[in-house]
């Protein structure tokens, strides 16, 4: 049975709702467009006008709302909040969950490998055998303080590859010659990765919160150390070379998992005998937006009352829009092509003045602001005013409620011409690993990161971590940039060609036969060291959201040069195999922003003294990304 009016609680309740839902308004027969009003003033009469426009245009949208509800919209902070009852609230949870159904999301995902003993294995998989969400345990293994091998965050978007790695990449000598003269040079090297990386082709389902990706992750350590290995016997004497060996663990694999959810993807033995590795895998796919606000809570609490007092009785009909009494202020900023709208920019040219039909003289007046508005059909009623400061480029403009949304339309529809470029900034960030990896898992549900930033910093503050990296630039919407500092390393390596002998002779006879000789062959190979970022952004035709393609690229560690010449034993020969291993931390990725938004885009562990990557250390990406109007604010 229905509650009767009078008998229901009015409460005031917020929701999260992106900003630029009803930017463009709705048209309504006989009253033309509606459009939410601009975010009001500090004063109380700029907010309780604010309320009462924005609830005329919401129940204008939302017929069904009890009498005497309002509801306004935080734009900047994507905030819905209403005052309403439990039947009106039911509405405007509806409406919003059908905007955020088709709302921009990003896809983030945290990995984390953790070594155990493999006789805890039974037990945990008998476990999560019936569970589709593991996160309580994963939590309890690193509360617990196991053995976190490695662990990553990224993010991207659905249907968009990522790729990403970290650690470092050691050089080997694949290929060599050993002349019997004792020496020997590298004929081919390669390259073995050893630390995290990860590959994954994500898709968002149609409900927002079914994940399904295609997976690979690898992981790769240094497994002990060098050995000397016999290669053969030259002149007499054994040939030994020297060899490292690696321990590699991967998993390629697909999953569907819920948003917000993490998932013991996959187990497999460690090097270490009786520990196994557990391999985690959390994501989440939220909306793009910024966290919710108590702001517009906050304008409703102070002010609702005074605006509108709960119904309980009969139905009042609400008020036309237009007919409320009483002036309000407002300030704009105009561009600076404001003038030309109005100053008669577009006129023929002037007639030609010595002409036998050339018209009388006549005075040029130069029109008003209040002119202009006026041309754009806005009424002035006796009270209102407006007015023109030339050092800000600001207008002053006094007016009833209803026509001072005109004038906002009117100066809307000025900004969106203007130009617009993007100013990033770049910040790589190292703290504690375990407050590293648990603020990547706290952000995966959302994409303001602010929080994060904000704990990095505190982190930094109080001496438990660094600053490692900034970079900026500015760019426009569709333009590819990079950003580039440091230094081109440089090193030598070098190879043994045989040579054929000299063909001498009529008709191409070789006179002189013998073994091909040997010659020395010097490379210098360069690395660029220090920080490579690349960015492609497109703005949206909201001149809000951001869409990213990005690839950050930096060493964690100076190159380390394996240079000592070979030790000389009797009996035999070492091969001079010099190389260097370089630590790079890579990144390549899209993700979808807000102006003015921080956003944690991916973090990275830095190798630790075994050459391995260094669970105790991680890095932290952000990426912040700001719109200019040029001409603006």
């Amino acid at each position: 049975m229905r509650v009767p009016l009078e008998a229901e609680e009015w409460t005031v309740k917020s929701y999260m709702c992106p900003g630029d839902w009803l930017r463009e308004g709705f048209v309504v027969e006989g009253k033309g467009r509606l459009k939410l009003p601009n975010e009001p003033g500090e004063n109380a009469e700029s907010v309780r006008s604010f309320i009462q426009q924005s609830s005329l245009v919401f129940r204008e949208y939302l017929k069904e709302l009890p009498q005497g509800s309002l509801v306004v919209l935080d734009r900047a902070r994507h905030t819905l909040a209403a005052r309403t009852t439990e039947e009106g609230h039911g509405l405007v949870e509806a409406v919003v969950e059908e905007i955020m159904s088709v709302a921009p999301r990003v896809f983030s995902v945290q990995v984390t490998l953790i070594d155990v003993s493999t006789g805890e294995l039974g037990a945990l998989l008998e476990e999560i055998a019936a569970k589709d969400n593991h996160l309580a345990v994963l939590e309890r293994f690193e509360k617990a303080g196991a053995q976190v091998v490695g662990s990553v965050n990224v993010e991207t978007k659905s249907g968009q590859r990522l790729m990403t790695k970290m650690g470092r990449e050691v050089s080997y000598l694949s290929e060599f010659a050993v002349r019997v003269d004792g020496s020997s040079e590298e004929e081919s090297r390669e390259v073995e990765p050893v630390g995290l990386s990860l590959e994954l082709d994500p898709v968002v389902g149609n409900d927002g919160q079914t994940l399904d990706l295609n997976i690979a992750i690898r992981h790769s350590a240094e497994s002990g150390k060098l050995r000397m290995v016999p290669v053969g016997t030259l002149a007499g004497k054994r040939v030994e070379v020297g060899i490292q060996d690696f321990a590699n663990t991967n998993w390629m694999t697909a999953a569907t998992l819920l948003s917000g959810q993490s998932r013991l993807l996959g187990v497999a033995p460690a090097e270490e005998e009786g520990r196994s590795r557990l391999c985690f895998v959390s994501a989440a796919a939220p909306v793009v937006m910024v966290n919710k606000s108590t702001k517009a809570e906050g304008w409703l609490n102070a002010h609702g009352e005074a605006v509108s007092k709960a119904l309980r009785g009969p139905k009042v009909d609400a008020p036309e829009v237009g007919l409320m009494s009483g002036m309000v202020m407002k300030k704009f900023r105009v561009p600076p092509d404001f003038w030309t709208r109005g100053s008669g920019g577009n006129a023929a040219a002037p007639a030609d003045p010595f002409s036998a039909t050339a018209p009388e003289p006549t005075f040029m007046v130069r029109m008003t602001v209040q002119d202009i508005l006026k041309a754009e059909g806005i009424p002035f009623p006796e009270g209102s005013s407006a007015t023109f400061d030339k050092v800000t480029s600001s207008m002053t403009v006094v007016n009833l409620p209803a026509n001072m949304i005109k004038v906002e339309e009117f100066i809307d529809s000025l900004s969106g011409g203007s130009p617009a470029v993007i100013q990033f900034h770049l910040h790589v960030l190292e703290a504690n690993g375990a407050v590293v990896r648990k603020l990547g898992r706290e952000s995966l549900a959302m994409t303001d990161h602010l929080g994060a930033w904000e704990a990095m910093q505190a982190e930094i503050a109080a001496g438990r971590g660094r600053l490692v990296a900034v970079a900026a630039i500015e760019t426009k919407s569709g333009q590819r940039s990079i950003v580039e500092s440091g230094r081109s390393y440089a090193w030598a390596k070098a190879n043994l060609t045989a040579q054929a002998p000299e063909a001498k002779g009529e008709k191409g006879t070789v006179l002189v036969t013998g073994m091909p000789v040997a010659e020395l062959v010097g490379t210098i190979e360069r690395e660029p060291l220090g920080l490579q970022w690349e960015i492609d952004p497109v703005l949206g035709a909201d001149r809000v959201t951001i869409d990213v393609n990005t690839s950050v690229r930096r060493h964690s560690e100076a190159p380390r040069e394996r240079f000592e010449a070979p030790v000389a034993k009797e009996g035999g020969m070492t091969v001079d195999a010099p190389g260097v291993d370089f630590h790079p931390l890579e990144l390549t990725t899209a993700f979808t922003t807000h102006d003015g938004m921080w956003r944690m885009i991916g973090t990275w562990q830095s190798v630790g003294a075994d050459g391995n990557l260094d669970p105790a250390v991680m890095q932290a990406v952000f990426v912040r990304a700001s719109v200019v109007t040029v001409g603006g604010e």
